[in-house]
C-alpha cells in the first residue's frame, strides 16, 4: 500500500479563517509515466461530492501500489 498526502494552506494572518485556505473542494489524482498523462490512472477521485475543508490537517490516502514518473491533481 502507498500513501499520499495533501496538506492545506494555513495563514495565521486570517486566524480560524485561514485554515485549509483555498484547499479544493473536489479533486483527482492521477499517476502516469508519460507528462500527457495518456496512460493515467486514478489513484483517488473526490470529484463527485465536496470535501470537507480539512483545516489544519493533511488529508492523507491509501491505495495499491502503483509506478509513475507523474502525478497530476485536478
Amino acid at each position: 500500500v502507498n500513501m499520499m498526502a495533501l496538506v492545506p494552506v494555513h495563514l495565521d494572518y486570517r486566524g480560524e479563517v485561514g485554515e485549509g485556505y483555498g484547499f479544493p473542494k473536489r479533486f483527482r489524482i492521477e499517476i502516469s509515466d508519460h507528462a500527457d498523462m495518456r496512460d493515467a490512472v486514478v489513484l483517488v477521485d473526490r470529484s463527485k461530492a465536496d470535501v470537507t475543508n480539512p483545516g489544519r490537517y493533511p488529508l492523507v490516502f491509501e491505495f495499491p501500489t502503483k509506478a509513475g514518473r507523474y502525478i497530476k491533481l485536478t
